[in-house]
């Protein structure tokens, strides 16, 4: 198809790990003539003058990566204007939160879904009500991977105007820390938790803990990312035969409604200085974009591995799962313009991952909020502070919601916060953002 016989060579999956090989590898000159690298393990190779430039070798070989991948992937792709790269990002933006919600549990008491957050607390203290001896909400579960913190439920902070890490208020980066909405958020939480409208073991759970409880029937709710869809519904149906789910994506509160969605690059395909072969590995790249050849590496065979009508792709299954489950890691960039619809045949394979991720998806364009820094390079205060402070905030909330510090005390920390490296990380972030909606205007879908 390519034309190349290609090896593959896997880095350690410990992290740790598999940096102190690529260091190595790379140091060592090794004969490898492509590397697929997370931006971080981009961002310090390309500045430590490791990869080569491939700007001659795309525009003699690459015309058709050049058409299928979009303008401002290829921006980010760059470094002092040249480009090492080349960029692979995310499938599609999708919402990826929501709250799972027993609705048998809500039909027998004659509750609904709720839509806002008043409705939010009023269905949560009805469910304690009505089912003494059940959770009416467990958490966190799986801690939300843009706060790192046990306290947040994207879903709530939304409500909130918490969506992301950084908000762009007026054209300048805000932190949520610095966000006024967050106190309160942190206030209504730990109402929550004091009145036992969720469970006295946040602090404490864990992912498998929280499910646990959740299929069980212990908790009526579950704070949920749509990857746990479909362990927890096949574990649901088989003690619970009957039993139907509804989802919350976005509750709509005085500050604010939705939830984050992100576009950003999910690895930059490189090409280390020591390798000879820079025009083969990017016409190997190319080819594998071609039109043709990306759908077979992509989804298979169309009438053998997926049918497609329009840009409709259903799997066939098992032979889907059993000849293309690993495909995605294999691929060099990505077709931005029809990997989108590609992909969903990904989700599915699975009918109740699906019908989670297409009921929290359906009004996506009303409700999603993007992530503003998903192409934001290794930013030096954030990579020095970041760690730190997390933890710190983790703490302190954490002693928010169950009682053992004041929220009174939230200012206070919020100057601690930044004189311990906050000031700093914002001030860099606001130097990169400025410069980037300068260069390519603020980031849509």
């Amino acid at each position: 198809m390519t034309g190349y016989k290609v090896e593959y060579f896997m880095l350690p999956q410990d992290a740790e790990k598999a940096d102190e090989k690529l260091n190595i590898t790379v140091a060592s000159g090794s004969e490898y003539d492509i590397l697929k690298l997370r931006p971080y393990q981009y961002y310090r190779l390309v500045k430590q003058g490791a990869l080569q430039d491939l700007d001659v070798y795309i525009a003699k070989s690459g015309q058709t990566m050049s058409q299928v991948i979009k303008p401002l992937s290829w921006e980010v792709a760059k470094y002092n204007g040249k480009t090492y790269a080349v960029p692979l990002s995310n499938e599609r933006p999708n919402i990826a939160n929501s709250i799972a919600i027993r609705k048998d549990f809500l039909d027998q008491a004659g509750l609904a879904v709720p839509t806002t957050l008043d409705e939010f607390t009023a269905v949560l203290r009805a469910l304690k009500k009505a089912y003494p001896d059940k959770i009416p909400m467990t958490g966190p579960g799986r801690v939300d991977q843009q706060m790192f913190l046990n306290v947040f439920v994207p879903v709530i902070g939304g409500a909130f105007g918490i969506y992301n890490e950084w908000t762009d208020v007026n054209g300048t980066l805000v932190h949520y820390m610095q966000m006024p909405s967050f106190k309160n958020y942190l206030a209504y939480m730990s109402v929550l938790y004091k009145e036992g409208l969720i469970d006295i073991d946040w602090p404490i759970n864990t992912l498998a803990g929280c499910n646990e409880k959740f299929v069980s029937g212990k908790a009526v709710m579950d704070p949920y990312h749509y990857n746990d869809a479909t362990a927890n519904f096949t574990a649901l149906k088989g003690n619970f035969p009957n039993v139907e789910l509804a989802y919350v994506n976005a509750l709509k509160g005085s500050d604010g409604e939705g939830v984050r969605i992100e576009r950003k690059i999910n690895y930059f395909i490189c090409v280390p200085k020591s390798s000879p072969n820079a025009e083969h590995a990017v016409r190997f790249m190319d080819t594998m974009l071609k039109y043709e050849n990306f759908e077979f590496l992509t989804l298979g065979k169309e009438g053998v591995h997926f049918t497609k009508q329009g840009n409709s792709f259903e799997p066939i299954m098992p032979i889907f799962n059993e000849e293309r489950f690993w495909s995605y890691w294999y691929l060099m960039g990505i077709d931005e313009y029809r990997y989108p619809d590609m992909w969903l045949a990904r989700i599915k394979k699975d009918p109740y991952q699906y019908a989670n991720f297409e009921a929290i998806n359906r009004n996506l364009a009303q409700v999603g909020h993007l992530d503003v820094t998903g192409f934001a390079p290794t930013i030096e205060a954030v990579a020095n502070n970041q760690q730190a402070l997390r933890k710190m905030v983790d703490d302190f909330t954490v002693r928010v919601l169950v009682g053992t510090e004041s929220i009174n005390n939230f200012d206070a920390f919020v100057e601690r916060w930044r004189k311990s490296g906050g000031d700093d990380m914002v001030n860099q972030m606001n130097a990169w953002y400025q410069n980037f909606i300068k260069t390519n205007g603020k980031v849509t879908l």
